[in-house]
Formats: structure tokens, sequence, C-alpha cells
């Protein structure tokens, strides 16, 4: 597994990629512990088995975009959304982007 961090002067954030897919962004050049973390909240089955036993879990940006992009959101704003099928049950998958680029999930009532 090969882990970068690349600095882009455009947008003025640092990408950390694992194997040429980027899978984070933030506005400061991240420690050791936040590389951790990003690699933590790129593991598909770990974070959506987190979120339906109830926990708020931090999810990477290609888990983000993957599930904006999978089916169309339930509801949207500009920083969130909720997906799922719309006969899953009384609550969906629910994503938000915070200050700073972290990126949440759980599963919430639309």
């Amino acid at each position: 597994m090969k882990i970068e961090t690349i600095y882009c002067e455009v947008d003025k954030l640092f990408y950390i990629k694992r194997n040429g897919e980027e899978i984070h962004a933030q506005k400061s050049r991240p420690n050791e512990t936040e590389l951790i973390e990003a690699l933590k909240s790129d593991n598909w089955q770990a974070r959506f088995d987190d979120m339906r036993s109830g926990k708020r879990v931090r999810v990477s940006r290609r888990i983000y975009w993957d599930m904006l992009g999978s089916v169309p959101p339930l509801k949207q704003t500009s920083n969130s959304f909720f997906c799922g099928e719309p006969y899953s049950g009384d609550k969906h998958y629910y994503f938000i982007r915070e200050e700073g680029g972290k990126i949440f999930g759980e599963l919430k009532k639309v």
C-alpha cells in the first residue's frame, strides 16, 4: 500500500492518497495521527458496520462522493445529504461535511 500526501497550490489543500486514489483533503499538513485516521475513515466495511450499530463515524472523501453519486439523494443541502433505498425503513445514511473538511456518516431519520 502506497500512501502519499500532496499539496495543491490551486486550492491550497493537502491531499492524502492511497494507491493513487484520493481519500482525504485538509487545509493543514497532516500529522501521523491524521494520516491513520484518514486511512481508517476509508474502510468501507468498518464504517458501514459502525453506522448500522448506531455510531456517528468519520468517513473519507471517497466514500462521501461515491455515496452521493451511487443513488439520488433523498434529501440534500450544500454540505450534507441522506441516501439509501426509500423502502429500507425509517432511517437512512446521512453524510455531512463539517468545517475543517472532516466528513461524518450515520444512520438518521430524514
